[in-house]
């Protein structure tokens, strides 16, 4: 119901939903979407407990085991489910995880016990992050959502792309996506350990992330600096 709602929104606050409530409702389906745990589980936790579980799940040591999660669970349909239905408060979030930078030590292991070593965690997110993409699009071509809508996800979501799913006060939410698209497509086109899939995820994100976001992507301008080619947020 609250997801319909936000649809109906445009994806802002509904004013039947305060903002704590809201970000708690954020955080849990957060935590669903990564665990996938019951919810009432969860919600067991209360309030505080949720957030801290959240802060532990979106520090940075998780870049390894939630791609590797969101890749290998056998429960694809249900994480499916819930990734179309997130607010972008949470898939912000997300996305972020999913583009955190591995760590050099302290590598997770996988269910079979071998090291999830940075080049396989960096070939995982890849996956996972194409995966989400596709799923994104998935909704609207199984008529969960309108075209209109799976676009406005996308971008609304990669503004969000922040640990706390919040873009500064200061910007624009067009601005916010401008800067971090292009964080997005760039962590797309580093090289892990080259993985079985990894390239053809790396195609089919860089296909679908044009398709949802071609309505702004011509807001992004590029400049050249001495460290690179840099995005300028550029109004039309």
């Amino acid at each position: 119901m609250l997801s319909q709602a936000l649809r109906d929104n445009d994806y802002g606050f509904v004013d039947w939903v305060d903002a704590d409530a809201f970000e708690g409702f954020s955080h849990l389906s957060y935590l669903a979407t990564t665990t996938l745990l019951d919810v009432s589980l969860l919600a067991a936790r209360g309030i505080d407990g949720i957030k801290r579980l959240y802060e532990l799940m979106t520090q940075s040591d998780r870049a390894g085991m939630v791609p590797y999660a969101f890749v290998n669970d056998p429960r694809q349909k249900e994480m499916c489910s819930w990734v179309q239905h997130l607010p972008p408060e949470a898939l912000g979030p997300l996305l972020n995880t999913l583009t955190t930078s591995p760590g050099w030590f302290n590598h997770p292991v996988d269910a079979n016990g071998d090291e999830i070593d940075r080049g396989r965690a960096i070939d995982l997110q890849q996956i996972a992050i194409a995966q989400y993409v596709e799923w994104l699009e998935q909704g609207y071509l199984d008529n969960r959502y309108s075209r209109e809508a799976a676009e406005h996800l996308f971008e609304r979501a990669v503004a969000r792309m922040s640990q706390t799913g919040q873009f500064d006060s200061n910007s624009s939410w067009v601005e916010a996506y401008c800067h971090n698209r292009e964080e997005l497509d760039e962590f797309m086109r580093r090289n892990g350990k080259g993985e079985n899939g990894v390239d053809d995820a790396k195609q089919s994100y860089f296909t679908i992330s044009r398709r949802l976001g071609s309505d702004i992507d011509d807001y992004r301008g590029y400049y050249s600096s001495a460290r690179g080619r840099r995005v300028r947020y550029r109004e039309n």
